[in-house]
């Protein structure tokens, strides 16, 4: 006999056995008993976390030769046939490859005669959302006055994509991702009727790769016993998954945390010179980083669900060496460092950029320290210019304000605004001053419309805010009525002034 894959062989044969959709199971199990049957059924939901598998277990409750019942016998011509994929009455579809308004006809004309033998006529059909427009209209009319003896099963993984006019017509029920401890037992399970040796941090790896999905997480498995020959451990499962030994991501982050920038270099090239998929270590990096974030900010390890006891210590003794905005700041660089790294012809130089950009993220200050300095950096204009211009606002501690604002409502913002050197508000525009060599530059830019709608929400009025690397027009009172020193106000003209060390020497309109 052949080889039946795990995922097969251990697929749920009733409703006491799926995982994880207790809600949705209680549902159906409740309306085959008050005989309380709809003539359409949608489930939604990820890949591999039971929606056709409940489909087949309603299908043989309801033409099951002792029910309709909640718990399907499993034993009669009937529940056989549909295991077995085989019933004459129960027709599975699917919606990828049936997706013409001829492939819906010809099934428009099946559903006229009575079933064969079982009791209602079933139709299974997967991935209905990749139906054609023309095919869900030609199924829309059936959907609304049904033949009394066909029932519709629907399964799909993009609900969005289905016309709310079938919507409407159906019960749709929601199904969720499978948590992880629910998968591990049940890969524990398997293990055990398998007889394959496993640790629990083995089976940890797995189920947590296997994202929420069951069949995923089987299907690991099964391969993970075929790879490691049954002596499964957390090396050759990381090889296999092509996943970085997680002692060298720890060491890397110790490194990064602790702005050692040298030995965090050295740690990233050992992940390039064993030739890892530098894309997948950025992500595993970036969720060992989300685990340093989300525990530091709620001190609670029911945030650590999954995670072994020495992982666990790992997060709680790294997250005690870094502050909460340097968590935020290095996790939006690390999401922006997996995209760079998937465009870029040299991911290798691009991680090692990540890797000095993170390294240096722990040189953030706290945001009350820099309010304090900004009343010895205020610059505001001369009451001269102020009285033929709009009125600037010159009060520290309406900045502050301001600042404290940003800082409350966005912190992710308000821990670029540690990064501003200077403030000013000249001629109803703010001002702002930055390193123009660090990478805290364009940041601010890319969040310039953010700071300008938070701006206006607490001014009460629109300021337009200049971003800029240079002192100028920070470093003192600026004459802004001349064309040559507006120009100067522009950061893209003050660089190329600074790069090619010229001077502007006439404006022409």
């Amino acid at each position: 006999m052949s080889y039946q894959v795990l995922a097969r062989k251990y697929r749920p044969q009733n409703f006491e056995e799926v995982v994880g959709q207790e809600a949705v199971v209680a549902t159906l199990k409740n309306a085959i008993t008050a005989k309380r049957l709809h003539h359409a059924y949608l489930f939604s939901g990820a890949r591999g976390i039971g929606k056709t598998s409940l489909a087949r277990i309603f299908a043989k409750a309801i033409n099951c030769e002792k029910g309709p019942a909640p718990i399907p016998c499993n034993q009669c011509t009937f529940c056989r046939e549909i295991t077995e994929g085989n019933c004459l009455d129960v027709h599975e579809i699917d919606g990828a490859s049936n997706t013409s308004v001829e492939d819906v006809r010809e099934l428009r004309e099946g559903l006229k005669f009575l079933p064969a033998a079982a009791r209602d006529k079933i139709y299974i059909i997967d991935e209905v959302h990749m139906l054609s427009t023309s095919a869900f209209n030609a199924l829309l009319k059936t959907l609304e006055e049904p033949p009394p003896h066909v029932i519709f099963l629907f399964a799909t993984t993009e609900v969005h994509k289905i016309p709310a006019t079938i919507l409407s017509r159906c019960q749709r029920f929601d199904l969720r991702r499978i948590p992880l401890p629910q998968i591990l037992t049940q890969l524990q399970a398997i293990c055990e009727r398998e007889k394959v040796k496993a640790m629990e941090d083995v089976l940890l790896l797995l189920a947590r790769e296997g994202e929420g999905s069951l069949r995923d997480a089987q299907s690991l498995l099964d391969q993970a016993i075929a790879y490691s020959g049954g002596q499964l451990s957390v090396e050759t499962i990381s090889s296999m998954l092509g996943l970085v030994d997680t002692t060298t991501l720890y060491q890397l982050t110790e490194a990064v945390i602790q702005g050692e920038t040298e030995k965090a270099l050295l740690c990233a090239n050992e992940v390039y010179e064993k030739g890892h998929d530098l894309k997948q270590f950025a992500i595993q990096w970036l969720e060992h980083w989300r685990n340093l974030f989300v525990y530091k900010s709620t001190q609670s390890d029911k945030t650590l669900q999954g995670f072994t006891e020495a992982e666990k210590e790992i997060v709680f003794e790294q997250s005690k060496k870094v502050s909460v905005s340097t968590l935020d700041v290095g996790f939006y660089l690390l999401q922006r460092g997996i995209e760079e790294i998937a465009r870029s012809e040299f991911p290798q130089f691009i991680l090692e950029a990540l890797t000095i950009r993170l390294s240096h993220a722990s040189e953030l200050v706290n945001i009350r320290e820099v309010v304090e300095q900004l009343k010895g950096n205020w610059v505001s204009p001369s009451p001269v210019k102020a009285q033929a211009k709009s009125p600037a606002i010159s009060s520290p501690p309406l900045l502050k304000k301001f600042i404290e604002q940003v800082a409350s409502k966005r912190p992710q913002l308000g821990s670029l605004l540690d990064h501003v050197k200077k403030f000013s508000i000249c001629e109803d525009k703010i001002y702002l001053q930055t390193d123009p060599q660090g990478i805290w530059l364009d940041m601010l830019r890319e969040r310039k419309p953010q700071l300008e709608e938070m701006a206006t929400e607490f001014f009460g009025k629109g300021y337009p805010i200049v971003i800029q690397g240079e002192a100028l027009p920070l470093g003192g009172t600026v004459e802004v009525a001349r064309p040559e020193e507006k120009l100067l106000l522009d950061p893209l003209v003050h660089s190329a002034l600074h790069i090619l060390d010229a001077k502007i020497e006439e404006v022409k309109s």
